[in-house]
């Protein structure tokens, strides 16, 4: 049970950092229109709040990713973490960024949770 707190607050740590890069991501184009060259736009985002922030987030999800492998097994670690971070990723997409999901994606997410307990299940 432990595996799966830590696993899900990794998880949610490593989306919400990428989340912000996505977001920081964004103004690139923005700095490029406003006639900033390409160097310059890139450092802006580089040095934005929200890059940063991410940066910050991406470090400490790093940190719960080492304490993870420190006790668990290599495979059931990063099954488990890059299942939750991909329906993270899913729910992220679309409530955040509006992206649109189709029911093959719903029917992957299922598939996921489903794989996960298989893949970690202990006879």
């Amino acid at each position: 049970m432990v595996l799966y707190i830590y696993t899900v607050i990794t998880a949610l740590l490593l989306v919400t950092g990428q989340s912000l890069w996505k977001t920081a991501a964004g103004s690139y184009n923005v700095y490029l229109k406003n006639g900033a060259s390409l160097f310059k736009a890139l450092v802006m985002v580089l040095f934005s709040g929200k890059f940063l922030i991410g940066v910050a987030v991406y470090i400490i999800a790093t940190f719960f990713y080492l304490w993870l492998f420190s006790r668990y097994h290599f495979y059931t670690v990063q099954v488990t973490l890059i299942s939750f971070s991909i329906i993270f990723s899913l729910f992220v997409s679309y409530l955040i960024f509006k992206e649109s999901m189709s029911i093959i994606n719903y029917w992957g997410v299922i598939l996921i949770i489903v794989g996960v307990f298989l893949v970690t299940w202990k006879i």
